[in-house]
């Protein structure tokens, strides 16, 4: 087969953790390499932003189109919506040209661009093909669990239109499923639950661990983009509650890990400042995916304060490296984590809810440690290559229904 994936707003070989570049990034890359190291043909279309990007894994490299639309520099995605008729015109030929069985769209943007092209090329040509589109995230649901209105005006009508034209819509799991029909009326018929992966090689208990704090010191790390969204403010303001309980200095550290991303970024080391934390918290910038491992190897639990989360791929890589993790229970980190079994989740983003549950962590390191040894086989459950020859054959049933 030979399959067209589109992630306009950022290149999947993007440095994950800072701009745009996250988990949606190591999802369209970890598929296009699966699906053509089985030895399909894979164009993935970008928006060339003049950035160098990193090279593929796989030996059976995917193909990187990038499209010359809007300035050769990095734009927000407010920006690159703008574009989404200059996409569907560089794609409707792209279309033309290649002998594609199906095309598979990631994020609104690419989406909308990836309709739009199948609408030129359907009137010109006697071509058709099935799209597939997969949300990543939803903005009705983003908006509904965070009280700023973080997304693109245009965004919301978007994804409707999307959930009523794409031939199929993907999802991470059976509650993004029921957010799809709740909030967009989506046919559920139409809707395939295919969950990620995790790159069980990379991240595995073995291997070189970042080494910081003390032995007795509970070690927490927070892998993401520093947005409002990921919820690293509530994290510190947790610390903040603890620290006003107690007389001595806290016994923990904590690593943040991530770049500002986004419109509605937060000036996280400044909060830090104002409560004193400074010498429990320390940040570095993003980490490629070597050093990542190593620093959840390093860590006793990964926390994760998200207002939102599709799925949550920080919580699988922290779990295939034997760290348990602490999330809120919300959309796909209720799968990604087995609460009670590999980790915790919390019903809420109270500061003083993560305060009382990093106390009983630091407090029952055999709770930890029981955590712990349960993370690696459940992250073991998910794989990328599932994940790719899941969507493989539903391109194949999808051309199949066409072909009928």
């Amino acid at each position: 087969m030979r399959i067209a994936l589109l992630s306009l707003h950022t290149s999947p070989l993007a440095q994950p953790g800072q701009g745009d570049a996250g988990g949606m990034n190591v999802y369209v890359r970890s598929v296009a390499e699966e699906i053509a190291a089985s030895g399909h043909q894979v164009d993935v279309y970008t928006r060339d932003d003049g950035s160098v990007d990193a090279g593929w894994d796989s030996p059976q490299e995917p193909t990187l189109h990038k499209l010359s639309v809007g300035p050769a520099e990095p734009i927000s995605k407010d920006e690159i919506a703008d574009l989404v008729d200059e996409f569907a015109a560089e794609l409707a030929q792209a279309f033309a040209a290649g002998n594609y069985d199906a095309v598979h769209t990631h994020y609104w943007i690419s989406g909308i661009a990836g309709l739009e092209a199948l609408q030129r090329l359907s009137s010109t040509t006697d071509k058709t093909l099935p799209l597939v589109h997969t949300m990543h995230t939803i903005a009705a649901v983003k908006n509904s669990s965070y009280a700023q209105n973080l997304e693109h005006p245009a965004r919301q009508e978007a994804e409707m239109q999307l959930c009523a034209k794409a031939e199929a819509l993907v999802v991470n799991t059976a509650a993004e499923a029921a957010e799809l029909v709740h909030y967009y009326d989506a046919d559920p018929q139409r809707i395939e639950v295919i969950a990620p992966g995790v790159n069980l090689e990379r991240f595995s208990p073995t291997g070189p661990k970042r080494r910081w704090g003390e032995a007795e010191e509970l070690k927490i790390l927070f892998a993401g983009r520093l947005q409002p969204l990921k919820g690293p403010d509530i994290l510190v303001s947790a610390l903040e509650c603890w620290q006003e309980k107690r007389a001595t200095p806290l016994p923990v550290k904590v690593l943040i890990t991530g770049a500002i991303s986004g419109n509605h970024s937060m000036d996280l080391p400044a909060q830090v400042r104002a409560a004193g934390l400074e010498d429990l918290v320390e940040f570095i910038g993003p980490l490629v995916h070597e050093e990542l491992a190593a620093a959840y190897r390093g860590a006793d639990v990964v926390v994760m304060p998200s207002h939102s989360e599709s799925f949550g791929l920080v919580a699988l890589e922290a779990q295939a490296c034997g760290t348990p993790v602490l999330a809120h229970r919300v959309g796909g980190l209720t799968a990604a984590v087995a609460d009670g079994i590999s980790g915790e989740l919390l019903p809420n983003l109270d500061p003083r809810t993560w305060a009382a549950a990093l106390h009983r962590w630091a407090l029952h390191p055999n709770l930890v440690a029981q955590y712990a040894q349960a993370a690696r086989p459940h992250a073991e459950a998910f794989s990328w290559e599932r994940t790719a020859a899941t969507s493989v054959q539903l391109y194949r049933d999808l051309g199949s229904s066409q072909n009928a």
